[in-house]
């Protein structure tokens, strides 16, 4: 497996994330805006150099096996984002080695803390932040209201 620094905007990416809003709508059902306001919060500029970054995880054979990203919180703080494993890269330990790399840019990039949302039916989520150190905290931002919404943070 490979991880790479890509665009938002690379075909590959595209492909990642848009499979992402699918898996989101089949398990909690389609966003009223078709997800245009969890894109629109994501914007290429936001997971974009210098405040940003998003990256693509390859299987050994080339094959797109996940994604994910950091934004900018604020001035200490990364925002976790779009983290998705593809079926063909699942139960192979992908997820895990895509956190550990959005760590480490998120460090080089100057955060010493990594915030994120996901949802109560996404219990590989949260154990897969669980289990690497993420803390519950109270729901923030746009997401304050959501009823499956479940948001942690770890400092780095």
């Amino acid at each position: 497996m490979r991880i790479e620094v890509t665009p938002s905007t690379d075909p590959v990416a595209v492909r990642l994330v848009q499979d992402l809003l699918a898996d989101l709508d089949e398990r909690y059902g389609p966003e009223e805006d078709g997800g245009a306001a969890w894109l629109a919060e994501t914007a290429p500029h936001y997971v974009s150099p210098p405040s940003g970054v998003f990256v693509v995880a390859y299987l050994d054979d080339g094959t797109p096996a996940g994604c994910g990203a950091v934004k900018r919180y604020d001035d200490e703080t990364g925002e976790l984002k779009r983290m998705f494993t593809a079926p063909a890269g699942r139960g192979q330990g992908i997820g895990r080695a895509l956190l550990v790399r959005l760590e480490e840019e998120a460090r080089r990039i100057g955060y010493s803390k990594l915030r994120l949302e996901t949802g109560s039916v996404q219990h590989e989520a949260v154990g897969l932040y669980t289990s690497m150190g993420y803390e519950p905290i109270e729901p923030y931002g746009m997401y304050k209201d959501h009823p499956h919404t479940l948001c942690f943070e770890k400092r780095l």
